[in-house]
């Protein structure tokens, strides 16, 4: 999770500079423009800043607090996945949790690392595939 939270941070940094605004003015930018729905917020960041899509939707993310982190704070993994399988999708609940303890159960069986070495483990001196090269045919040698 540290790794994504400095990914975050990194992100909304390298925004500020860019737009030469902090998280609270694009922010208070957002509350001030009217809109409501997150993708009428987010085309409007790409429109006024020419921020990217997920530049802009990172920020409308954090304005609104609707990311993950914010929404479930201080609940536990179950608690979350509660939120998630509620009304329509509580049905999904049970398929979900099925899916998660299969899983856990292969992971005795991940790939080893993708390289270039063959079957025999020496490194392959075999060109890369391709298009065949082209013979052309002289007169007279048939």
């Amino acid at each position: 999770m540290a790794d994504l939270a400095q990914a975050v941070a990194t992100q909304i940094a390298n925004i500020e500079k860019r737009t030469g605004k902090t998280l609270a003015q694009l922010t208070a930018m957002l509350n001030a423009s009217g809109l409501t729905k997150h993708g009428e917020l987010r085309d409007y960041l790409k429109a006024e800043l020419g921020l990217g899509y997920g530049d802009a939707n990172t920020v409308v993310h954090l304005a609104r607090q609707s990311h993950g982190d914010a929404i479930n704070a201080g609940k536990s993994d179950d608690e979350a996945l509660d939120g998630i399988y509620t009304g329509a999708k509580a049905d999904l609940r049970p398929i979900h949790d099925a899916i998660i303890k299969n899983s856990q159960s292969l992971e005795s069986l991940r790939s080893p690392p993708k390289s270039r070495m063959s079957v025999c483990g020496a490194a392959s001196s075999l060109p890369p595939l391709g298009r065949p090269p082209r013979r052309r045919l002289r007169s007279g040698s048939i």
